[in-house]
Parts: structure tokens; C-alpha cells; sequence
């Protein structure tokens, strides 16, 4: 059943954030009795109770993912508008730096009105 197979799934990354072989996670008393009561309920129920169990963990799935969308969203509008891309950073900060020789150049020379002008643009 398919739904035995995305339980399988979860347990494997369960197992891979808590840095624990899956072996040894998925023989773990908890994991086990899960495991067990899963097996019960399919051998009782057999395919209406692997349709009714997946309906249950596809609904839960989406309201995890609604929740998570949410919460990105709430961040995003937490952190503020983004004003400029990283493009427009760079060439912001290339021609701050063109302007700031420049004007450097112009005041060894001598022309410190130019200058002025350079560092001030």
C-alpha cells in the first residue's frame, strides 16, 4: 500500500535528522509499535483502510504545507520589501566606486571643484 510506503519514507528521514542508521531507528520501541498498529489496521481494514488512512495523511500533508506557505509569507512581509535586486546592488556600488576615483584623481590634480562634484553625484 502506498500509505505503508510514505509511513517507510518518514521514518527514513526521520531517522537521517537524527543522524541514526534507519536500521537501528526503525527497530526502536516506538518506531516499531507504530509500525505494528499500521500492519493491524491494514490486515483488519485491508484496501478501504489504506484508502481512509491515506486520505488522512494527504489531508494532514496540506495543512502542513498551508501552514508552512503562511508562515514564509508572514517572514516575507516581516522582513520588508526587497528595494533592489543583487544586480542593481552591484552596479550601484561599481559606480560609486568609478565616482570615487574619479573624484580622487580630480583633487590630486588640483581641480577640487570637480572633485566635489565626482564625490557628491
Amino acid at each position: 500500500y502506498k500509505v505503508a510506503e510514505t509511513f517507510l519514507l518518514t521514518i527514513y528521514e526521520e531517522a537521517r535528522q537524527l543522524g541514526l542508521p534507519f536500521r537501528e531507528y526503525v527497530q526502536s520501541p516506538d518506531v516499531l509499535s507504530e509500525l505494528q498498529a499500521l500492519r493491524a489496521k491494514l490486515d483488519i481494514g485491508g484496501e478501504s483502510a489504506a484508502r481512509e488512512m491515506q486520505e488522512t495523511l494527504d489531508m494532514m500533508t496540506r495543512t502542513s504545507q498551508e501552514a508552512l506557505k503562511m508562515e514564509r509569507k508572514e517572514a516575507e512581509l516581516q522582513r520588508g520589501r526587497v528595494l533592489i535586486d543583487m544586480e542593481g546592488l552591484k552596479t550601484a556600488l561599481d559606480f560609486g566606486q568609478k565616482r570615487k576615483k574619479d573624484g580622487l584623481l580630480a583633487y590630486q590634480n588640483g581641480d577640487l571643484q570637480e572633485a566635489l562634484e565626482k564625490w557628491q553625484q
